[in-house]
């Protein structure tokens, strides 16, 4: 009986160890996510930054922009910023992109 009593004591012990760990961990989870969010906004930033730097082809004449200056027989293309190509109207070529 003394056993018992002892062990129900030890359970009762975890079971409160368990509940406050928990709680703890809970909160950790929620920095977790908000650092997560914060880091994700930061990184969607510095892709877009990337992707208006990035040089593309622009035909003559059309209205996408390439990543290749051969892709769809392009005659005498020119290279500009893919924010100047997108500025002048120009929309991603469904090849390349």
């Amino acid at each position: 009986m003394k056993l018992i009593k002892m062990l129900f004591a030890l359970l009762l012990a975890l079971l409160m160890l368990a509940s406050f760990v928990g709680y703890d961990l809970k909160i950790l989870d929620d920095e977790i996510k908000a650092k997560t969010d914060t880091s994700s906004t930061s990184i969607n930033t510095t892709v877009t930054q990337t992707q208006s730097n990035e040089m593309v082809w622009i035909p003559r004449t059309g209205v996408k922009y390439h990543r290749n200056a051969s892709c769809s027989n392009m005659k005498t293309p020119r290279q500009v910023t893919r924010q100047e190509a997108e500025k002048r109207g120009y929309e991603s070529c469904k090849k390349c992109y």
